[in-house]
């Protein structure tokens, strides 16, 4: 008897969980509010409301790359059908994750600027970086081995 092979595609939460999605959107609205309340009491070298505008466009950017990866046709004329849940995974995790970083280090670099800790700024990227590289080798590894059946 053969298996039967389902076409259907799949959605966002059979890629990354709801929790993930949800930290980001609320990630996003507390970053709001963080930055109207820093608008009222700036200090040297904010931006205000440009930087609102910025998140705003990467996260419409990565809304838009998932809606794409998601629904649009696969582009890639190499990429095997099993080859292709595996890419709209990493590419659909890797845009989640990175809404949240990203706001999560402005929200970290915008707290500690006004205490006077501007030294610290080369430690928090290069620890920032580090981070980000070791989560995507991981996830990367991951999902790899996942593809092999192991």
């Amino acid at each position: 008897m053969r298996a039967a092979r389902s076409l259907q595609r799949g959605g966002l939460f059979d890629f990354v969980s709801p929790f993930s999605v949800f930290l980001a959107v609320s990630g996003y609205l507390l970053f709001a509010a963080f930055v109207i309340h820093i608008q009222h009491h700036p200090f040297l070298g904010f931006a205000g409301l440009i930087n609102l505008g910025a998140i705003t466009l990467v996260y419409a950017l990565n809304a838009f790359v998932v809606y794409t990866m998601l629904y649009g046709r696969n582009r890639n004329p190499f990429e095997t059908h099993a080859g292709r849940p595996r890419t709209i995974g990493l590419t659909v995790k890797s845009s989640v994750c990175s809404c949240i970083v990203i706001v999560v280090y402005l929200s970290l670099n915008f707290s500690l600027r006004p205490a006077g800790h501007e030294e610290m700024g080369t430690v928090r990227a290069e620890y920032f970086f580090r981070h980000l590289r070791a989560s995507r080798f991981h996830g990367l590894r991951r999902t790899t081995a996942q593809a092999r059946g192991g």
